[in-house]
């Protein structure tokens, strides 16, 4: 879910520095895909197909987490 993207301008911060950073933080925030999802008609076969990759990424992503975390815990146990 998008959330608000929100900068509090710094102290002698150029106008364009605090552009570049509510840019940035949109697009981390992913506030733009959000709004384009919601404003453009997507089928329901396009929404199965999204969410497919998007749980294939999320397996993936945590398969890599499992394995690091295991070779984390073989090396500390192999130096005891």
């Amino acid at each position: 879910m998008a959330t608000n993207a929100r900068v509090i301008r710094r102290k002698n911060e150029t106008f364009e520095n605090l552009m570049r950073r509510f840019t940035n933080s949109v697009e981390k925030n992913e506030v733009r895909k959000y709004f384009m999802r919601k404003t453009e008609y997507e089928s329901p076969s396009i929404k199965r197909k999204r969410k497919h990759a998007n749980a294939l990424r999320r397996m993936a992503r945590e398969k890599r987490m499992a394995e690091r975390f295991e070779a984390r815990r073989r090396d500390a146990l192999a130096e005891n």
